[in-house]
């Protein structure tokens, strides 16, 4: 049986913590940004997952972030 390996868990949670580092501390964003910034955030383990499986993981990751930003763009205009 394979146990936890405590190295996953502290990097989600680090992913994590950047993310709420950026989101409250940094960043500034509004509302409807804040909606467009996790998505896209949480779409970059895709990316991470595309370097071990494959090129598939990283363009699911920049259409669904592509889709993202121009909703948020339509809704601008």
């Amino acid at each position: 049986m394979r146990s936890l390996d405590l190295r996953m868990v502290a990097a989600f949670l680090l992913f994590f913590a950047f993310g709420l580092l950026w989101s409250i501390g940094l960043g500034h964003f509004t509302p409807r940004q804040h909606g467009v910034f996790w998505p896209t955030y949480f779409m970059m383990l895709y990316t991470v997952a595309g370097l071990w499986f494959g090129r598939t993981f990283v363009v699911i990751r920049l259409g669904i972030t592509a889709l993202i930003r121009g909703g948020l763009w339509m809704r601008w205009s």
